[in-house]
């Protein structure tokens, strides 16, 4: 029995990748990351998490919540239910306008592409469909004077549902 999460993620790094193309943040190109990321550039947008992590904090926010049951006595399919969370980060300097732009361009270039397809690539067995959920903006500081940029952060999950036979 092979259940969907990992092919759902890799479809949803795929469309992330789609998303940013041609998009750069003070000259540097907006990264995909999936799962944990290494270092934190201008621009990210990450699979995986619902916020970039914080050093100081030990626990992460990466996890994909999730059930799975049985879909009824002896069918001999599983039903998966369960949230991948993800988010766009952008730090730069000028004005929160700008960073709010930019992050609402790469989400405004994922949402349709997502739902142009809610299998997300055949990773979803039917009946299955995947849906934006909890979409949150953030204008937030970032740096400290007289450094001070402006960082947007956009998280969201995309919840899942599928059902595995076999």
């Amino acid at each position: 029995m092979t259940l969907s999460i990992s092919a759902a993620v890799d479809h949803l790094v795929g469309l992330a990748t789609t998303s940013v193309i041609g998009v750069t943040v003070e000259g540097q190109t907006v990264a995909v990351i999936d799962g944990w990321p290494t270092q934190i550039g201008k621009g990210s947008f990450i699979i995986g998490l619902t916020q970039p992590p914080n050093p100081a904090i030990s626990d992460s926010d990466a996890q994909v919540d999730g059930t799975r049951s049985w879909a009824g006595l002896g069918a001999k399919q599983v039903d998966e239910n369960y949230s991948i969370p993800c988010c766009i980060d952008i730090r730069m300097k000028g004005t929160q306008k700008q960073a709010r732009d930019i992050a609402s361009g790469i989400f405004d270039t994922f949402a349709p592409l997502l739902i142009a397809d809610l299998s997300l690539g055949g990773a979803l067995a039917q009946p299955g469909w995947a849906e934006i959920n909890n979409l949150t903006h953030l204008p937030l500081p970032a740096g400290t004077a007289p450094e001070l940029a402006r960082r947007h952060l956009i998280t969201f999950t995309v919840r899942c549902r599928s059902r595995t036979t076999f």
